[in-house]
């Protein structure tokens, strides 16, 4: 071994929260935006932009369409979480609870099964908005979520309905949600190590297990327990996996690894002196296919312990099943941390983490002649546009028709508890000094927008 030849600080991820490049310099992008508008007053990025689109309130559609079937809806904006304050930007407090309501009147003389689907914009560990709540005739039910691919480059780059909307009309996330994932009957040779253990006399406070190995152009490399990841000075890779009584996967795909060597560390750095014995494990080998493996992995992950999530509303969602399928979505595009050794558990990570769009699927019946009143009620975020104090805006849209196969013969909209705010720029006729709360949209309208601002 060379003298203070160091791992790669490439370690699987902890229960924390991940800044990529990406996100770092977008971070710099709003504190950039918003440091210029303190001293430079510069003004609003206009009417219907943000610097930090949320996303409108979207309208349910149906997966087997509806017809002989009318639907009035109306959207209530119910400004109660907000608090009476003055701050501003990232640290403003407000938030809007949304009741979504739908009368679907069967028109027909004969009986129907809708299966209707609702679509938000979530994660599994944000705790900014609650997925949505859906009562059929005031009974909530539990519908079944399907969540889409990862949208968060997209999101960020979406800020305003126009953006958002061609989004969601040139990607299409229900189908990608709603498909059966991609079968992965893809021979790979699995590597199971457990009871990793240190039972030598040296002192060691932070003992590794280190694998080198070769890998040939064909075969890559998924791992889940991995600490650490380098690449030696002959070319030769190597895993690091702290030997804590846990376990560790690699599975190999298109190939094997190619004179594997294990060897004991005393901790991440390696030196000529760092080389430790007494380093103990059990290890199974045998075929299997991937999707196989991807799902005992998935079974096995401890969504759990990552930061927040247990006290999440919406962790009750998350099962190993939604698990695997957000992995077999994504599976072909995650190259984390390269291209041929890639991290099972900081793609599940990910799945879990990133936002994206999300769908709920429940189905409903109507005799012939019968109404029934169909409620999806959340908090939701509000866009926000951080370009200084004095013009600072917070802002929500409202979705018409987009995406959505149902025939609409009624829209209205209401606002309540709006003691604790002000109207800025809107297009739902609202006029609250003249107590004019509750309105009749124009269904040939796509956008509605309403700015909000917190009282003073």
């Amino acid at each position: 071994m060379k003298k203070s030849e160091k791992a790669k600080s490439m370690k699987r991820p902890k229960p924390r929260i991940r800044i990529s490049s990406t996100g770092a310099f977008l971070i710099l992008v709003f504190l950039g935006a918003f440091i210029l508008g303190i001293f430079m007053n510069i003004e609003g990025s206009g009417s219907g932009e943000f610097n930090r689109y949320s996303g409108p309130v979207l309208p349910m559609t149906s997966l087997n369409g509806a017809e002989g079937v009318d639907v009035t809806r109306n959207v209530n904006f119910d400004f109660s979480p907000y608090q009476n304050t003055n701050e501003y930007a990232l640290l403003a407090k407000g938030a809007a609870g949304i009741s979504d309501t739908y009368v679907l009147t069967n028109t027909t003389g004969e009986h129907k099964t809708l299966e209707l689907v609702y679509g938000f914009q979530g994660s599994f560990i944000d705790h900014s908005d609650e997925f949505p709540t859906i009562t059929v005739n005031g009974v909530e039910i539990h519908p079944r979520l399907y969540p889409s691919v990862d949208m968060e480059e997209r999101i960020w780059h979406a800020n305003n309905f126009d953006n958002y909307s061609r989004i969601l009309e040139e990607n299409n996330f229900l189908g990608i949600a709603i498909q059966q994932p991609e079968e992965l009957d893809i021979p790979v040779m699995a590597y199971h190590f457990t009871e990793l253990s240190y039972n030598g006399t040296e002192s060691a406070l932070d003992p590794m297990l280190i694998l080198r190995f070769s890998l040939d152009e064909n075969t890559t490399v998924w791992t889940m327990g991995a600490d650490a990841f380098g690449t030696e000075d002959d070319g030769r890779q190597r895993m690091m996996f702290r030997v804590d009584g846990g376990e560790a996967w690699i599975l190999t795909m298109g190939g094997s690894l190619i004179d594997p060597v294990f060897i004991g560390n005393k901790d991440f750095n390696i030196t000529e002196t760092s080389a430790l014995d007494g380093i103990t494990y059990k290890q199974e080998t045998f075929e299997t296919t991937l999707a196989d493996a991807i799902w005992k992995l998935a079974q096995k992950y401890d969504f759990w312990a990552i930061d927040g999530f247990d006290s999440n509303p919406n962790s009750g969602f998350m099962t190993p099943e939604l698990l695997m399928d957000g992995a077999v979505q994504r599976i072909w595009d995650y190259q984390e941390p390269f291209e041929q050794i890639r991290l099972i558990d900081g793609l599940f990570y990910d799945v879990i983490t990133e936002p994206r769009m999300m769908y709920l699927v429940f189905p409903v019946e109507l005799g012939a002649g019968e109404s029934i009143t169909v409620e999806a009620s959340y908090i939701q975020e509000p866009s926000r546009d951080i370009s200084g104090p004095k013009n600072y805006r917070e802002g929500y849209d409202l979705a018409t028709k987009l995406g959505s196969n149902l025939n609409f013969t009624v829209l209205t909209s209401s606002l309540s508890n709006t003691n604790l705010i002000e109207l800025g720029k809107e297009n739902f006729g609202f006029d609250l000094k003249n107590g004019i709360t509750e309105v009749n949209l124009d269904l040939q309208i796509e956008h509605y927008y309403l700015e909000v601002k917190i009282k003073k």
